[in-house]
């Protein structure tokens, strides 16, 4: 599944951490590096638009999930930032339900 996280109501949330330039992943691979899959990630979205570069990082705006304890493994979903919001609409184009 790829999708648009919806914004949070007006009633509350973190604002910050939900983008109309962000989309989530699911259903990604469990059997391979993170490393593997960050760079996965990035060569497919890429395609579709620039990835925003996460300021403190320094590396792309990819973040993997993990399990509730926030240790490994991956649970298989990931959310990537765009910088711009078209290129979400373009992922969702070419990819939901594409990807294996």
């Amino acid at each position: 599944f790829i999708g648009v996280l919806d914004p949070p109501s007006n009633s509350g949330g973190n604002r910050q951490r939900f983008k109309e330039n962000m989309i989530l992943v699911s259903g990604l691979p469990l059997d391979i590096s993170e490393e593997h899959l960050l760079d996965k990630l990035w060569k497919v979205f890429s395609t579709v638009g620039n990835i925003k570069i996460n300021q403190e990082t320094k590396g792309a705006s990819i973040d993997l999930f993990r399990k509730i304890d926030n240790k490994p493994p991956l649970n298989g979903t990931a959310t990537i930032t765009f910088e711009r919001e078209e290129s979400v609409v373009k992922a969702i184009e070419k990819y939901n339900g594409e990807l294996e």
